[in-house]
């Protein structure tokens, strides 16, 4: 699985059946023409799109049969329409970004099959969109019934050094930490510096400070993330997923990690918007957060 959907098959994903088949393209390769790059800036990028459609019912008569029938839906059709409806996107001249191209994207879902299925998932991934993590993605989650959707901003693989431990030998040099974020954005959000502020964010809470245990780094970065990130760039609904790992930690294991969730909203929001945290931030994240706390 992947790294949250564990987390999610328990609650979170949409209140499917609790059997329930789905017709799935992962990772079909194609082109954008405004993609954002790993510094925040509009050039053509290469994309990742991972769909799952979630069926009301099993693909019965289709496995009796061994035909593709009106019990499931064709993914040679769905890859096609898919890339379709990219080169669409691109040919306009006022489109061509991450957020046409989800848009496209959930309306194709939508008009396959959709008497029987039951919702969609859809990942538009940006292999080269992260400077220091594997790469960053817009999501889309929808359930037909009931009704209810949700769009997450994902960031995968962030390597960051900082201090932490709390054995002697680990408190004198940095070692590399490995985070996975799952955040709730507002879908009609552009897309420019979204993420990369939120992987600035991130990465400079960490790489800043020092830490004993992993559980504070986790509560640490999720509380700035809630604080100074969330307010401006979601909806103020739905759970923050964070994973951290030390892959240095023990010598016989690939990492050792926490992972946590948390809800979005902080109580005083709504009293006064925070601060928006310069992208990119010239200086280090703690001499800007201490001259806001002076003024």
């Amino acid at each position: 699985m992947e790294t949250f959907e564990f987390v999610r098959a328990l609650g979170e994903r949409p209140s499917l059946n609790t059997a329930t088949d789905c017709i799935l393209v992962r990772n079909l390769s194609a082109t954008l023409k405004y993609g954002i790059d790993a510094w925040g800036r509009e050039k053509p990028q290469p994309i990742l799109i991972s769909v799952r459609l979630w069926l009301r019912s099993p693909f019965t008569s289709a496995a009796d049969n061994d035909a593709v029938d009106g019990s499931t839906i064709h993914y040679g059709e769905l890859s096609k329409a898919i890339l379709n409806g990219i080169q669409e996107v691109n040919s306009h001249k006022s489109l061509g970004g991450p957020l046409d191209a989800m848009i496209s994207l959930i309306g194709i879902c939508e008009r396959m099959g959709m008497e029987i299925q039951s919702g969609h998932e859809i990942e538009i991934f940006f292999p080269k969109g992260s400077l220091m993590g594997d790469s960053y993605a817009i999501c889309n989650r929808r359930c037909y019934e009931p009704k209810g959707a949700q769009s997450t901003l994902r960031i995968k693989g962030l390597q960051v050094p900082t201090v932490i431990g709390v054995n002697e030998h680990e408190k004198v040099r940095k070692q590399i930490v490995v985070i996975d974020l799952d955040v709730p954005r507002q879908v009609n959000q552009s897309m420019i510096n979204t993420g990369h502020r939120l992987e600035e964010l991130v990465v400079k809470s960490v790489e800043e400070n020092t830490f004993e245990t992993l559980e504070k780094m986790a509560q640490f970065v999720v509380d700035r993330v809630r604080k100074f990130w969330a307010p401006l760039y979601a909806n103020g609904q739905g759970i923050i997923y964070l994973k951290i790992e030390k892959p240095s930690a023990v010598a016989m294991a690939d990492a050792v990690g926490v992972q946590i969730a948390r809800n979005l909203a902080l109580p005083e929001w709504g009293r006064k918007p925070p601060p928006q945290v310069p992208f990119p931030l010239k200086g280090t994240l703690e001499e800007f957060l201490g001259s806001i706390d002076q003024s």
